[in-house]
């Protein structure tokens, strides 16, 4: 009798693991997705102000260290992928702000001209850029009725 009931008792155990693992759980909610897009024409007045000039550096050694300049100021049109990228966006960087942490402002680069010079031999390469512009900063926005 207590052999049975012991047999009953880890058969009942058995099955409860045994179904609670296989069972599957599903929900019929479903995520609610949105769409929404507000446009907005926006036209910046700038003031442009003087002349400035700025040299930034990339590079690398054994094409795994990188060397060159640590701050750069991304634009739309400078590829940051590539050596002369980083090299034009170091320059940029420093044109506006100098080699030192600055708090990025609204200053752009009006009429940005830039020259670059790779060197390089075997196992180092270096490419440095030297940008003149003028500084130009955006004072306000104004919005543009169409």
């Amino acid at each position: 009798m207590l052999c049975t009931n012991f047999s009953r008792l880890f058969l009942l155990v058995v099955s409860t693991i045994v179904l609670g693992a296989c069972s599957t759980q599903s929900s019929t909610n479903k995520p609610v997705e949105l769409s929404t897009s507000a446009a907005v024409t926006l036209k910046p007045n700038m003031e442009v102000r003087e002349l400035i000039r700025g040299k930034g550096c990339s590079g690398s050694f054994l094409s795994i260290f990188k060397t060159g300049d640590t701050r750069f100021l991304a634009q739309s049109n400078i590829d940051t992928s590539t050596d002369e990228g980083k090299a034009k966006a170091a320059a940029a960087y420093n044109a506006l702000y100098g080699n030192k942490d600055a708090e990025i402002l609204t200053d752009v680069i009006v009429n940005p001209i830039f020259q670059t010079e790779t060197r390089g031999l075997f196992f180092a390469s270096e490419t440095c850029a030297t940008v003149v512009g003028y500084r130009g900063v955006i004072v306000s926005w104004e919005k543009i009725s169409k």
